[in-house]
């Protein structure tokens, strides 16, 4: 029995292994890959074709409009530009079309 457990744990053990490893591997490309971006132009131009995408698709006005309406509906005591970012993070990040995603 404990012979058999022994083996049943080292068997998961080497199946997770692979996983784990592949995991780290893709977190060094990952991490390589952002280094080389954010050495070089490429992280701007990146940065302006996404905006000029969520433009295109009317997210930019969307998320306007609903500030505009966030505005409209709150005291003026109750107004922040930190209690606008609370409400607008997560509806911004919904509402980017999976497209652009």
């Amino acid at each position: 029995n404990g012979a058999s457990s022994r083996r049943g744990s080292e068997a998961e053990s080497k199946a997770e292994g692979p996983s784990k490893k592949q995991s780290a591997i893709e977190e060094q490309i990952r991490e390589g890959a952002v280094k080389k971006i954010n050495e070089s132009q490429e992280r701007e131009r990146l940065r302006e074709l996404l905006k000029k995408r969520l433009r295109d698709c009317g997210w930019e006005e969307e998320m306007r409009e609903y500030c505009r309406e966030a505005i409209r509906n709150r005291c003026l005591e109750d107004l922040s530009v930190e209690t606008l970012v609370e409400d607008l993070a997560p509806r911004s990040r919904t509402a980017v079309p999976d497209a652009i995603r």
